[in-house]
């Protein structure tokens, strides 16, 4: 998994951890489904953002993320064409303020870039990795973090005991201030560190000992699984409900494992992905892995009615600096049944155009 350290234009550090996933178990076989993308009337206020419906149509128009940058203003982010927005929702961290708290948007802010209620905006919150300019790290210099404290990665991320009570808590206090706000959804970044500590490679735990929490790799993708359905269940008690869009882990599922009874490990990854309205995978196009990943986010989510979304960077490719790369990278995601979003690399810092611009011919079936 690589993390970034992102610096806003008010001096702000915004990290974003992304990464693929590597199947414990084995893949079987599937389809490409429909092709996307086609201009669409807007959602009505306040409508409820389901898979079938709102998320559809606003999908149709393509999405974007942003998390810092010049112009990262509430401004301009209305003026964005895409269909669906991914943002970071403060503004300044709370390292960098006066008075050492977060400054986020505010709730006119955020109706101003939703354009009141009829573009989806979606909100990063990070399930697994500990943050230390959000405002849940100034208020842990007063108490004792050490319970949901985790170890540091080989890349020096500071992992979060995310199947702890008290991590859990700080979460779900996040999720309620985020909605709050009027954020449509959220995006839960990091799914995939539930890999980091069922392989348990490169962790440096503090004082060399780590907590109790789940003692193999199965039981740590239930573990995060059962998170995800805890802070979709919070976020959906909004009037509004919520899109909820997690990054990466198309394998949790199958990492999961099976039980002695087959029928109760497939209740419990149904439950998952009826908490989930859309997987978003990075570099799925291009990889060495491209064609079992593919076939295992059709068997695992676009079969079961959740939509898949890729993002992929053209600095990743040898050709990077052709013209139609990104167009073909759009394609190849809208053959397979895919929203895809082109960036240039993982700065995040800028929108790129919406695959509904590069693609207005391809219609969403």
């Amino acid at each position: 998994m690589r993390k970034l350290l992102i610096m806003t234009c008010a001096a702000a550090g915004f990290g974003v951890g992304f990464g693929g996933g590597i199947a414990l178990l084995g893949q079987a076989s599937a389809e490409p489904l429909v092709r996307l993308f086609n201009p669409t009337p807007p959602l009505t206020p306040c409508a409820t953002p389901t898979r079938g419906g709102a998320l559809t149509r606003a999908l149709a128009r393509g999405f974007g993320v942003q998390y810092w940058g010049d112009g990262y203003s509430a401004a301009d982010l209305a003026k964005a064409p895409h269909g669906l927005l991914i943002v970071e929702a403060s503004k300044v961290g709370a390292l960098h303020t006066a008075d050492g708290r977060e400054q986020l948007f505010t709730k006119d802010e955020v109706a101003m870039i939703s354009r009141d209620g009829t573009r989806p905006v979606i909100a990063y919150l990070n399930v697994a990795e500990i943050e230390d300019y959000r405002d849940y790290w100034v208020n842990s210099q007063s108490t004792d973090p050490r319970n949901w404290f985790g170890p540091r990665t080989a890349h020096d991320e500071r992992l979060a005991t995310y199947w702890t009570p008290e991590w859990e808590a700080i979460l779900l206090e996040r999720v309620d201030r985020l909605m709050a706000l009027g954020f449509n959804g959220l995006f839960l970044d990091d799914v995939l560190h539930y890999y980091s500590f069922g392989t348990g490679t490169g962790l440096d735990w503090p004082d060399g000992m780590p907590v109790d929490g789940p003692q193999s790799a199965p039981g740590h993708a239930r573990a995060m699984m059962a998170l995800v359905q805890k802070i979709s269940a919070r976020a959906k008690e909004s009037p509004c409900g919520a899109i909820i869009v997690v990054n990466n882990g198309a394998y949790i599922g199958r990492d999961a494992g099976p039980d002695s009874d087959d029928k109760a490990a497939q209740a419990r990854f149904a439950s998952y992905l009826g908490s989930i309205d859309a997987i978003l995978m990075e570099n799925i196009f291009g990889s060495a892995t491209e064609a079992q990943t593919v076939q295992a986010l059709q068997e695992d989510y676009q079969h079961r009615g959740v939509k898949v979304l890729s993002l992929d960077y053209t600095s990743h490719f040898q050709d990077e600096g052709t013209a139609r790369l990104q167009d073909d990278i759009t394609a190849r995601a809208a053959k397979v049944g895919f929203v895809p979003y082109v960036a240039q690399n993982e700065a995040f810092d800028r929108l790129y155009p919406p695959s509904s611009e590069l693609m207005p011919d391809q219609a969403l079936q």
